[in-house]
């Protein structure tokens, strides 16, 4: 067979596959990760897709690539493998005077026939006001949600570790200086709900959220019950988030299910038990974990990230589920000092291999994570510095595709009164 004649006919074969991978995945999944696949070439019984970032690539080829190669397979079995690699999205190049370039790569016009193809379908979708799906293509009342969070919260571990005082004042104090949200983190299991009740009693209008509680160490039964309560009591003002947390806590017990089918069988209990998706977001980090957020609740609340996690994540997931990261700030311009803070608590979050992995996709290296981490990642993932610098990088979290930002004070200042001096550049 002809090379030109063998090209046609694998941009053939690749056009039926994708549409069948469009007819049998959601489209919450297919639309972020299945739908910038393109077709570069075949050659050698090699075919070579691509997509336009490391992130996307590393789960296709994972979850979907030996399916991709299997239904190859059916129409040409002289493929033996299936090569996805990253590549920015194609464009005809142009000479001077606006003249095509015909010396352009047959492996770029093959690709642009396949991208006209599916800008096509993007645009239809478009025009269908897309929509996250929930078992059977329930459509997920997200924008009240939206509208109860505001645009940036606060989050804070003083009403988890320390009196329970703490839940009642920093409660009041998050709501009288204008905070939409207090987010209250779960970590061990223990008595998270008990705090947050209080939280809700002393408040009036703020939404308190956890971030996260661990699934290893609730019921998911109970803690359906306890959230319908706790939002039937507070006039909705309570959403949950839940995590799979990590190995260093739960111990050997950890390594007997994946986290991902352990966040399954917990999202099927709480189904069960009749809480919606509405209800519930996902302490997600992975390609994997993410797209399930998308899927069975109202979205993600990530922590420790770079400000490229949000904007890669939120093109991912597509315009409607929920993207609520937490943001670690320290209100001290001094870079030894800050850093220093920083460090205090930054080793914790490196024994969880799913923080490292997430932070390795986006360019850091085995380097970076030596001690307590180097001074690039540790400014990459702390906001630290003057109110205006700190604002400047939570804004910048909302221009990339947050919904909310939910901030976290460390340092010497008290969280409350780093609340106080950032409201101003952050409020409404």
């Amino acid at each position: 067979m002809a090379d030109d004649d063998r090209e046609l006919r694998s941009i053939e074969i690749w056009t039926r596959i994708h549409q069948h991978l469009r007819d049998e995945v959601d489209e919450v999944v297919y639309r972020p990760w299945l739908e910038p696949l393109t077709f570069v070439e075949s050659r050698g019984g090699v075919v070579r897709l691509a997509l336009p970032s490391r992130f996307r690539r590393e789960w296709v080829a994972d979850t979907y690539g030996g399916h991709i190669l299997a239904m190859w397979r059916e129409e040409d079995s002289d493929i033996r493998e299936i090569e996805i690699f990253v590549q920015p999205r194609p464009r005809l190049m142009l000479k001077d005077g606006g003249q095509k370039n015909n010396r352009q790569s047959a492996e770029v016009k093959s690709a642009c026939v396949v991208e006209r193809k599916q800008e096509e379908r993007r645009a239809a979708a478009a025009a269908e006001h897309m929509r996250v799906t929930y078992r059977g293509d329930k459509p997920l009342k997200l924008q009240p949600i939206r509208e109860q969070l505001g645009k940036v919260g606060v989050w804070s571990r003083s009403p988890y570790f320390y009196e329970a005082e703490q839940a009642t004042s920093l409660a009041v104090a998050a709501e009288e200086l204008g905070y939409r949200a207090l987010w209250i983190p779960g970590f061990d299991g223990g008595h998270i709900f008990e705090r947050c009740e209080l939280a809700l009693k002393a408040s009036t209008r703020l939404m308190i959220a956890t971030g996260v509680v661990n699934i290893w160490r609730h019921d998911p039964a109970e803690v359906a019950e306890t959230v319908s309560k706790l939002r039937a009591d507070s006039g909705g003002r309570f959403l949950l988030g839940i995590g799979g947390s990590h190995k260093f806590l739960i111990g050997d017990v950890y390594d007997k299910i994946s986290p991902l089918a352990k966040m399954k069988d917990y999202l099927d209990e709480l189904d069960a038990a009749g809480l919606p998706a509405e209800d519930r977001l996902l302490g997600a980090l992975g390609p994997k974990m993410l797209a399930l957020s998308a899927e069975r609740t109202a979205g993600a609340h990530p922590c420790f990230i770079p400000l490229e996690f949000t904007g890669a994540t939120r093109e991912l997931l597509g315009d409607r589920p929920l993207l609520v990261p937490e943001v670690t700030v320290i209100l001290e311009s001094d870079p030894k000092v800050a850093r220093a803070f920083a460090r205090k608590f930054a080793g914790l979050y490196f024994k969880g291999p799913n923080y490292a992995n997430m932070l390795r996709r986006f360019g850091f290296a085995d380097d970076d994570f030596i001690g307590e981490g180097s001074d690039r990642l540790i400014d990459a993932v702390v906001a630290w510095g003057d109110p205006e610098t700190i604002a400047a990088r939570v804004r910048a979290h909302l221009d990339a595709g947050a919904d909310h930002v939910a901030i976290e004070s460390r340092g010497p200042k008290p969280e409350a009164d780093v609340w106080r001096e950032l409201a101003p550049l952050l409020l409404d």
